[in-house]
């Protein structure tokens, strides 16, 4: 039987909602206690189930009288991120007791970012990466926030401080540029500000060369009127790809010419298995008069089988680009056109997206002509050892070219991998070095090739050919003879199937010199037999037109590919027999003194000469104040080949002239010992 007088437990509002508070910052609310009963409410104890909510006053026994109440301030300071509940439990006299009371709070950071880490993948090098930091202020006052990147190379942040008002917010924008060569960078971002606590974003960035669906190379130098292959690559995979599709546009860039013919399109050894399935559709354009068009051809690769993929990698010979060059306009030259990779998508087997962007989408076709004017003097479409006789007789003042023979020439200077000379407006030694060099390597400076030899050697003719040249080809090299009904200013010869380097060759000609360059990957050797002072020629009659000693172990299989012979006329012989005998000339049929081997030398050097005809001879060696140092042949010999030891062991370094002087016949050269 109760007596009616006990204690009442209440308490407003029914519970607390701190909603977001800056982490390391406090907000306090507050809660009434009051007792609705008879008699003395005693608090003997009050618990929190959670640190971060403390409440306060926390001295016990608290006694509330009835009709009485008691504030409690309760404060929440949040350690963490998140929304964070509690219950806050009284102990007291009261019926109910323990009464629990429930509160909740959302810690946030003061500075908050938009993001708390950046981490940039397949940066393409040389590229600039521009990223939007959006930074809030939570706390209740205005904040002037630093952004500071320090220490992190390649990364920057625009600007570096900016005031945000209370619960407002600003943009920053943090900037990569990525380094010229494949990297990876890390750093750090911090925004700070005066009080309170700061904000850190890792920052890292995996730099590459190249990303996504790429053809291998962007720029190609294509001869016209020729069809060619380029590799399309995948790059920097990020995920297992069981397909993909994509567009190539063809001649359809607003600065193209219409010059290239799309063929098709294949597989290449990274999808050559038969699961790797290729379709494509072309859409043509309107078929110009050389056989090109603007298209663009639509393509799908996929694998049949569920669960297949390409690993993330590179793959460097993903599909095969068959493609056709026009012919282009005479004498038009370095026409460019474009292949341009668009709408590049790839998925997983389960549907996922892959990015496969292209870091370059577009592969420039720089069509070269065949019949090309650099360095075509005499513009015939041909470059080679007449073009360098017009420019040699032009800078000694032999003869002079023309305005456009003098624009055709004017191609110095040329840094090899420049795509076009830089003409300086002067034909000289520059362009004579730079010529010869392109012919006889068969490329230009930008890498380009000089094109086919398109004039045919006739074996034979009825008794009218301009001259006949008999190459003898054997073990110790080829011997030309030369039979011709005019005078011989230069020649241009090359040979196929030379199996063996010629080494440190020295051609001997009465053409004045011999140059010489060996292609070791074709086995070509390419020679040019000219005097560059302009002074020597072949007479008419029959004559040495070159010896060429250098062992060779194929003799039989070495076959002539190229023959060009330029009179005193500045003209080609368009008439000429050739000869070829696998083995060595009976007996000479002019006298020539060859150059000693070796030269320089160190003490002996080798002299050789030949003879038509039996001789009266003196073979002679003077030193340069025209004193004779000795006297190697001085007698009659018969006709013939002859070669000579000289060592001059005790004679002093420096140069030396020999001489030969046969019948009517003198030859004059120099050598020097070196020691």
């Amino acid at each position: 039987q109760g007596t009616g007088i006990e204690a009442a437990f209440a308490i407003t509002p029914a519970n607390l909602d701190f909603d977001t508070v800056g982490i390391s910052s406090n907000a306090m609310l507050q809660a009434t206690v009051s007792n609705p009963g008879t008699s003395d409410l005693v608090i003997s104890n009050i618990t929190s189930s959670e640190g971060q909510f403390t409440f306060s006053p926390t001295a016990f026994p608290i006694t509330i009288i009835p009709g009485g109440n008691q504030i409690f301030d309760i404060t929440y300071a949040p350690t963490s991120t998140g929304l964070t509940t509690a219950d806050i439990t009284f102990t007291h006299n009261a019926s109910g007791s323990p009464t629990s009371y429930s509160v909740q709070g959302t810690g946030v950071e003061i500075i908050e970012t938009s993001t708390n880490m950046v981490n940039l993948i397949n940066v393409v090098t040389g590229t600039n990466i521009d990223l939007p930091i959006t930074v809030t202020n939570n706390d209740t006052t205005q904040l002037l926030v630093e952004a500071n990147t320090a220490g992190a190379s390649n990364w920057s942040i625009i600007p570096d401080t900016a005031t945000i008002p209370a619960g407002g917010n600003f943009i920053f924008t943090l900037r990569f540029t990525a380094p010229a060569i494949p990297d990876t960078s890390a750093g750090t971002l911090v925004f700070s500000a005066d009080s309170v606590p700061s904000k850190t974003i890792p920052l890292s960035a995996i730099v590459v060369s190249s990303v996504g669906l790429i053809f291998e190379q962007d720029t190609v130098y294509r001869l016209e009127y020729n069809s060619y292959v380029d590799v399309m690559q995948l790059k920097n995979l990020t995920d297992s790809l069981h397909a993909l599709q994509f567009r190539l546009q063809v001649n359809k860039e607003v600065s193209d010419n219409v010059i290239l013919t799309f063929e098709s399109i294949q597989k290449g050894a990274d999808v050559s298995d038969s699961s790797w399935v290729l379709k494509y559709n072309i859409v043509r354009g309107q078929i110009t008069p050389n056989g090109a068009s603007v298209d663009e051809i639509f393509v799908l690769l996929y694998n049949i089988n569920q669960g297949w993929a390409l690993a993330p990698g590179d793959y460097n010979d993903l599909l095969k680009v068959n493609y056709r060059v026009a012919d282009l306009p005479a004498l038009q030259d370095s026409m460019k056109s474009t292949f341009k990779i668009t709408n590049a998508e790839a998925s997983t087997f389960e549907g996922l997206a892959i990015n496969i962007t292209p870091s370059r989408d577009m592969l420039t076709v720089i069509a070269k002509n065949r019949v090309g004017s650099r360095g075509d003097v005499n513009g015939d479409g041909f470059l080679d050892i007449l073009d360098l006789i017009m420019v040699l007789d032009h800078i000694v003042y032999i003869d002079s070219l023309d305005a456009v023979e003098f624009l055709r020439a004017d191609i110095a200077p040329w840094l090899p991998g420049d795509p076009s000379p830089q003409p300086d407006g002067i034909v000289n030694v520059q362009e004579l070095s730079l010529i010869q060099n392109i012919i006889l390597t068969g490329f230009f400076p930008d890498g380009t090739p000089i094109g086919p030899f398109e004039h045919p050697i006739l074996p034979k003719f009825n008794g009218d050919e301009d001259a006949k040249v008999t190459f003898y080809i054997n073990h110790k090299g080829i011997i030309a003879y030369l039979d011709s009904k005019v005078e011989i200013r230069g020649a241009q010869v090359e040979f196929a199937n030379i199996g063996s380097d010629p080494g440190n060759m020295v051609i001997n000609t009465d053409l004045g010199q011999g140059f010489y360059y060996y292609l070791s990957t074709d086995e070509l050797l390419r020679t040019l037999l000219y005097d560059p002072l302009g002074e020597e020629y072949i007479e008419a009659g029959e004559h040495i037109m070159a010896d060429m000693p250098f062992a060779l172990s194929n003799p039989e299989e070495v076959t002539l590919d190229k023959l060009i012979l330029v009179d005193v006329s500045v003209q080609k012989l368009t008439k000429i027999q050739v000869e070829i005998i696998y083995g060595s000339p009976k007996l000479p049929i002019d006298f020539m003194l060859f150059q000693n081997y070796p030269n320089p030398f160190n003490p002996s050097t080798k002299i050789e000469f030949s003879l038509p005809e039996d001789a009266n001879v003196t073979l002679t060696i003077y030193n340069t104040l025209g004193q004779k140092v000795t006297e190697l042949v001085n007698g009659k010999l018969d006709a013939g080949r002859y070669s000579y030891q000289w060592n001059a062991g005790t004679l002093a370094t420096g140069m030396y002239i020999y001489e030969l002087r046969a019948n009517k016949f003198v030859s004059v050269k120099k050598m020097i010992l070196l020691k």
